[in-house]
């Protein structure tokens, strides 16, 4: 019997980060995030702070470096990091999602502050108490 390899999927060609810079990700733009911008009247969460909880965010990430709440915006019960950092590339990820600039975020004009929140150095029970406090803390 003689095998055959089909080839299904075109290559893609890789763009720079630069390069996005005036684009929108296919996932931007098939979640309609433009149009409702335009509705809304809102360029895309000006005045916006969102946080998230996950492995942590690479805070000198292209895509998120300039959105970055700043002072506050950080915690990590874990190990205790001063700057954002992730040791997993998840929590980049999910933060570029809602928020990267680049084109690669659903509300590229707001900030974002993130806990590191799911690491493997703590129990659960005992990070999700760290991180409620955190939490807490920045809800007013």
């Amino acid at each position: 019997m003689t095998r055959q390899i089909a080839h299904l999927i075109e290559p893609v060609d890789m763009k720079n980060v630069e390069a996005l810079a005036d684009e929108h990700q296919w996932g931007v733009v098939k979640i309609q995030a433009p149009e409702a911008w335009q509705e809304l009247g809102t360029l895309s969460g000006e005045g916006v702070i969102i946080a998230t909880v996950d492995t942590g965010v690479r805070g000198t990430h292209e895509a998120l470096k300039d959105n970055f709440v700043g002072e506050y915006g950080w915690f990590d019960p874990s190990t205790s990091t001063p700057e954002p950092t992730d040791n997993n590339g998840h929590g980049t990820h999910t933060t570029g999602t809602i928020a990267g600039g680049k084109g690669i975020g659903v509300a590229p004009g707001a900030k974002w502050a993130a806990c590191r929140g799911c690491a493997s150095q703590l129990a659960g029970k005992a990070i999700f108490s760290h991180v409620e406090t955190f939490s807490l803390a920045h809800s007013c």
